[in-house]
């Protein structure tokens, strides 16, 4: 349905200011995820109200496993120019037609990552070709879209 008006305030907190790290639709459903101040491995995922009157949190992220299998994206205080703690971009949000279906696609220094939002599972999904350097991300401020086939003309 398309419609123009205001919707519900962004999820915030009080003591902090938020930076919206991703924001997307996927399968009729819009996400929001927000992190204060340096990327961690705890986070939740936002899913707008049908009546757009404001956010519920969907999925509830931890990705201390992830940092245990990949431990080149925690970045040490004493190399971070930036605070930041993890090294991490959130690319896309894929929900399916069942709920466990639905997952994130991370990047890592050097890989992207699928994590299951249902089963907190994760799998590497492909190595970033001269993705040397450690601790940095290859495609920083990248959001990945879904391909959706269609026969309509573009």
């Amino acid at each position: 349905q398309e419609r123009l008006g205001e919707v519900g305030p962004t999820p915030n907190n009080a003591e902090q200011e938020a930076e919206m790290t991703y924001f997307g639709e996927s399968c009729d459903h819009l996400n929001l995820i927000q992190m204060y101040g340096r990327p961690d491995v705890e986070f939740y995922v936002y899913e707008m109200r049908r009546d757009c009157s404001g956010w519920d949190i969907k999925y509830m992220v931890d990705l201390s496993a992830v940092t245990s299998a990949f431990p080149r994206m925690i970045r040490t205080e004493l190399d971070s120019y930036d605070g930041g703690y993890y090294v991490l971009s959130v690319l896309s949000i894929i929900r399916g037609e069942k709920e466990e279906e639905a997952f994130l696609v991370l990047q890592i220094p050097g890989k992207a990552i699928r994590y299951n939002l249902v089963t907190k599972t994760f799998v590497k999904l492909c190595d970033f070709e001269g993705a040397e350097d450690e601790g940095y991300l290859r495609f920083e401020g990248v959001n990945g879209y879904q391909y959706i086939e269609s026969l309509c003309c573009v």
